[in-house]
């Protein structure tokens, strides 16, 4: 597949990586025109996952316009709070035969909405059928590492999902397939919350 990633934040370039070693040709888009085109000499991400070595053939591109042209999937990486922002620069996208897929954990503020719901408010052009979701118990360090994790992918569209699913699994990086929208990305959103809640109620 030919697949951007919106974010070059830690999680973001660490499911680059696993996404070229899965043998798809990567896009990672950065916001700032400066870092990016350090992360494009230095290849490393000294902010956000530093010691970990970005595969030459992932193109780094901070326009945003051309990174997500021609791509089958793309993955929004961003923190929640700002995503809105940056996919208003491309609402009007033509979603016939792509994919879009939040791997951003949390709800928006001033709306409470959750990530697939703001897709479906910002986007000109899409169907339930096009959107995907990604969470789990990980941190980007230890994918990074090769410390084996496993996630939830959900959709609404079963053949969509099972794309995630493929796209992604490997050896250390399992994904289990689901069609539970609301409950992956309200899980990977309210879990914090939870577990405080749980520990206090033990004592």
């Amino acid at each position: 597949m030919n697949i951007c990633i919106l974010g070059s934040g830690g999680w973001g370039t660490a499911l680059g990586i696993i996404l070229h070693n899965n043998r798809h040709k990567v896009t990672l888009w950065e916001y700032d025109k400066e870092y990016a085109h350090t992360l494009s000499e230095f290849r490393e991400n000294f902010y956000y996952l530093p010691k970990i070595k970005i595969p030459e053939k992932i193109t780094i591109s901070s326009d945003i316009h051309e990174a997500v042209e021609g791509k089958d999937l793309i993955v929004v990486a961003t923190p929640t709070q700002y995503i809105r922002g940056v996919i208003e620069h491309i609402k009007d996208i033509d979603f016939t035969n792509r994919v879009i897929l939040s791997v951003s954990k949390g709800i928006e503020n001033h709306t409470l909405m959750t990530v697939s719901q703001i897709f479906q408010n910002v986007f000109n052009n899409i169907e339930k059928r096009n959107i995907t979701v990604l969470s789990g118990p990980s941190h980007a360090e230890e994918v990074a590492k090769h410390i084996p994790t496993a996630v939830a992918a959900a959709g609404f569209d079963e053949k969509n999902t099972e794309k995630i699913q493929k796209a992604f699994s490997n050896r250390y990086f399992r994904v289990y397939k689901s069609g539970d929208v609301a409950g992956v990305e309200l899980g990977g959103a309210l879990k914090n919350v939870i577990a405080i809640a749980a520990g206090i109620a033990d004592g």
